[in-house]
């Protein structure tokens, strides 16, 4: 009985923690194309900091907020060189306007 009480204790948190994949918004842009958008924008605002090479960066997600309208797209480079070797791209899924945020 404990040990199936236990069980059902890590399911529900593991359902709990789960997010809902970036393909059940109903927003305009797709992941795909959200990528493809931030990558060319890297491309642009990296040289201020450091050539943007997407080899470093294979790990790079976009989450949408639903709530906000927007994605998000993180990249950490692996190997990391220093503290805040990484950064993030906000796009709005309405306009395709796109910030820069975050690392070094």
């Amino acid at each position: 009985m404990k040990i199936l009480l236990v069980s059902l204790c890590f399911a529900l948190l593991l359902c709990s923690c789960a997010t809902p994949r970036a393909e059940s918004h109903s927003g305009r842009l797709s992941e795909a194309q959200v990528l493809k958008m931030a990558d060319a924008f890297a491309k642009l605002k990296r040289p201020q900091h450091d050539p943007f090479d997407l080899r470093f960066y294979a790990g790079r997600s976009a989450r949408f907020d639903p709530q906000a309208d927007v994605w998000r797209v993180y990249y950490s480079r692996k190997p990391i060189r220093y503290l805040g070797d990484h950064f993030g791209i906000r796009v709005d899924d309405a306009t395709g306007e796109m910030q820069y945020f975050g690392g070094r």
